[in-house]
């Protein structure tokens, strides 16, 4: 090949190979980082409901750990295929294939936020919103939801979209005041229309749902060993048999967090760590 073809050859290649190497990238980051929508912001009048919080207050972020396993114990990584038409929720083995497949979802935030959202959620709650991260960056959109805490109880959403519909039919951790032994408590629960159309399947729309305090118990947390109170819910009807086990801290809330879903799936949320945001 002559100088001149290979010049020629390199002036060519040199900016299809750029744009090759960017348009993967797009492909690929497709998903991450992307600017929220606007619903998804902190707006809205400042929501006083949070002035008296001790676990929830403004600006806090909680980072979780995520573990998911299957029916039989098996680890399982969450992620999002990758798909320009539409990414898909899915659960796929964690193995040699899958040890780091696209937009792997390893961590799940929640975001205090000061104001009300622009959401009716404002006036009897604290807003939370929820992101997915893989590693620090978020992947995709998250959701935004409630908490209650007061004096008489702390009320928790989890998460509930994308890969995390299967929450809606599992007990939410819920703490009431003041805690003691023996406490437990039952009520019902309306199955949301969203979230039966994920389970075309089910028809009865009640859960029964049941709270026990079930022991204190001492684990490690990012602070050290800390004193805990573990509660176990469950929430059944003529077709679901799900439950929730968690771990509450009184400094530090929710330390540790059980889903135990519909076909034995588990997602098991550990609190990493809590820092402040600025608002």
């Amino acid at each position: 090949m002559t100088l001149k073809k290979k010049i020629i050859l390199a002036v060519v290649a040199i900016p299809l190979a750029f744009l090759v190497f960017v348009t993967v990238r797009r492909l690929n980051a497709t998903l991450y980082d992307l600017p929220d929508p606007a619903f998804l912001a902190d707006m809205g009048a400042v929501n006083t409901l949070n002035d008296d919080n001790k676990i929830f207050k403004t600006g806090n972020l909680f980072i979780y750990r995520l573990r998911i396993t299957d029916s039989v114990g098996h680890d399982q990584q969450l992620y999002l295929r990758n798909s320009l038409s539409g990414p898909e929720p899915a659960l796929a083995p964690v193995n040699k294939e899958h040890d780091n497949p696209p937009y792997a979802i390893d961590h799940v935030t929640l975001e205090v936020f000061r104001n009300k959202g622009e959401t009716g959620l404002g006036e009897t709650q604290t807003i939370i919103k929820y992101d997915y991260k893989n590693g620090d960056r978020k992947v995709l959109f998250g959701e935004k939801t409630g908490v209650v805490e007061d004096s008489t109880r702390v009320f928790l959403h989890p998460p509930r979209s994308h890969f995390f519909y299967m929450n809606e039919l599992t007990p939410f951790p819920y703490v009431r005041f003041p805690i003691a032994e023996n406490t437990s408590w039952e009520m019902p629960f309306g199955i949301p229309d969203h979230a039966m159309k994920q389970y075309d399947y089910l028809t009865d729309t009640m859960l029964q749902l049941s709270y026990s305090l079930i022991e204190r118990e001492t684990i490690p947390t990012p602070w050290g060993i800390d004193s805990v109170y573990k509660f176990k819910a469950f929430a059944k009807n003529s077709e679901i048999n799900t439950s929730c086990e968690y771990y509450f801290s009184e400094r530090y809330g929710f330390v540790r967090i059980e889903f135990h879903n519909l076909h034995g799936v588990t997602i098991r949320m550990d609190l990493d760590d809590i820092k402040q945001v600025s608002q």
